[in-house]
């Protein structure tokens, strides 16, 4: 019988959750004897229950500790950049995920964006370490990795470890072009997927109660929280954008309501349903812009989003739902990913490159204008939709021969 063991799950938020979910739920389909037990560190219980599939197979187990400050965290990040990670396995909590790891028959790096990359997790790192010197079969399933840089030795050694990492795992799918890109020049074998949530057909009928129809949905970001973009943080432009792209909507489709539904719960990542409903007390029509709360889960946000007349999304899984929903959409890319997933689509004509405008100050009318034009064009994409079925289902079934 399987046990399979699966880490480095992100929470607090949507898209990972819906990636989670639908990865869970096929996995128990393919091996109905299997136990599946999730990891989680430093993380609270009541983030875990949002996340949580409720089967009798799947445990989630939340590594927690109580240090203050010489956290187990910390001290993986400092003894991963200081090239001698196995420090880690003197630390208990690591001892207890190492525990975790002898009970697991497989172990599955959970899908996930780029903490192997321009994140720069060192911690995660460190507790990879623990896994793949164990010997036993272990995934990376359908993540993204990069960017990675040389700029510095710092960076030119994280990359070095990275790499050396994903170079012992038994399997790698990574979820766009660009991260297979950069795969494929660190000779990393892999194969090419998609995001786990395509795994899943959604009900429409779990839609909560936004009110009457046209209406479209709308995904902000506050970005600041992501290292390309903390520059910005001091100077408002984020914000001041999204409340001018609110209006023009407003103006440009005067008999649709616009449905703001917050993907985040972190109070590191501020950009949940308090940001939202701030960017809505500063727009011209806030009788006619609805904040969802945050309280609904993913299959509920994509229903909502099935029922919608477009969408315009700065997160990378507002676009997979539109997709995965065939709702014609606007993506405002932030980040490789975002674009990596359009391109193994076909649909690169529906992206506005969001980083370009805010890293180069480019002009927020001509930005405004673009977007709209985007929009006037879109169209339901179904055949990209099927596209992305398929390519979720090929990289699922490669998995599955891997631990088979």
């Amino acid at each position: 019988m399987k046990r399979i063991l699966i880490i480095e799950q992100p929470v607090c938020n949507k898209g990972d959750e819906s990636a989670h979910r639908a990865l869970v739920e096929r996995m128990l389909a393919e091996w109905p004897e299997a136990s599946i037990r999730v990891v989680i560190r430093e993380r609270s219980p009541k983030d875990i229950d949002a996340l949580s599939v409720r089967d009798s197979r799947v445990e989630y187990v939340a590594l927690n500790t109580t240090a203050r400050h010489i956290t187990p965290h910390r001290i993986a990040t400092l003894a991963t950049m200081a090239g001698i990670p196995s420090l880690i396995k003197l630390v208990p909590h690591a001892r207890r995920f190492a525990k975790h790891v002898q009970w697991a028959t497989h172990v599955v790096v959970a899908p996930g964006g780029i903490d192997l990359g321009g994140f720069m997790h060192w911690a995660m790192v460190a507790y990879l370490r623990i896994v793949v010197e164990t010997g036993k079969p272990c995934a990376f399933f359908g993540r993204s990795i990069g960017p990675f840089s040389n700029a510095t030795w710092l960076r030119r050694s994280f990359t070095r470890q990275c790499t050396n990492l994903l170079r012992r795992f038994g399997f790698v799918s990574l979820r766009d072009r660009q991260s297979c890109q950069t795969a494929t020049a660190l000779g990393i074998a892999h194969i090419p997927t998609i995001d786990s949530a395509f795994l899943k057909e959604i009900d429409p009928r779990c839609a909560a109660d936004v009110g009457p129809k046209p209406y479209a949905v709308v995904v902000p970001n506050a970005l600041t929280w992501h290292p390309a973009y903390k520059h910005l943080q001091a100077t408002g432009a984020v914000e001041a954008f999204w409340v001018s792209l609110i209006n023009r909507l407003h103006e440009e489709f005067p008999n649709t309501r616009l449905v703001l539904l917050p993907q985040t719960t972190s109070p590191v990542i501020a950009d949940g349903e308090p940001y939202f409903r701030s960017l809505c007390n500063r727009v011209k029509h806030p009788e006619r812009t609805l904040v969802v709360s945050d309280r609904h889960g993913s299959d509920t946000q994509q229903a909502i989003i099935a029922g919608a007349q477009f969408l315009v999304g700065a997160r990378y899984h507002s676009v997979v739902f539109a997709i995965n929903n065939a709702v014609p959409f606007v993506s405002l890319t932030y980040e490789h990913k975002m674009s990596g997933l359009l391109a193994l689509l076909g649909l690169e004509s529906h992206q506005f490159c969001i980083d370009k405008h805010f890293l180069e100050n480019g002009n927020a009318e001509k930005a405004l204008a673009t977007i709209i034009s985007l929009l006037r064009t879109a169209y339901p994409p179904l055949a990209a939709k099927q596209s992305a079925r398929e390519m979720a289902e090929s990289g699922f079934r490669a998995f599955a021969r891997a631990m088979d």
